[in-house]
């Protein structure tokens, strides 16, 4: 019989949908624990409020990986999902335009440069 997925793992599986066992493939090859802290202390008690809905959550991430500059792959990956679930291409820009504000050109200019090409995959996939 097959162990029930905890919520947080139900969270993290909505949030990557198709690509959910490769994405926690690619972590556990980080470190065997790293899918299961993401899981478990990230998905678990965050993604699973209900407070904020997924599409001003995730404008939320983007705004903030925006601003520290150094999560590239980070913020790919929430824009990725952002589109996924109905956040417009200009949402995506609009919110990483919002961060320069807080982060800084430098911060801006590369998250721009990362919206494109998670914007430039989303429209090839859906082509």
């Amino acid at each position: 019989m097959a162990e029930a997925k905890s919520p947080g793992r139900k969270a993290f599986d909505q949030f990557a949908g198709n690509d959910s066992e490769q994405i926690l493939e690619m972590l556990k090859g980080l470190h065997p624990r790293v899918p299961d802290i993401i899981t478990e202390n990230i998905f678990g008690p965050f993604y699973t409020s209900t407070l904020l809905d997924a599409k001003t959550r995730e404008l939320m991430a983007i705004c903030a990986l925006a601003a520290i500059g150094h999560a590239p792959s980070q913020l790919g990956s929430h824009i990725g999902v952002a589109l996924r679930i109905g956040v417009t291409p200009e949402e995506v820009i609009e919110a990483v335009l919002q961060s320069w504000v807080y982060g800084g050109t430098p911060a801006a200019l590369n998250a721009l440069a990362v919206a494109r090409e998670a914007i430039d995959a989303h429209k090839a996939k859906q082509a």
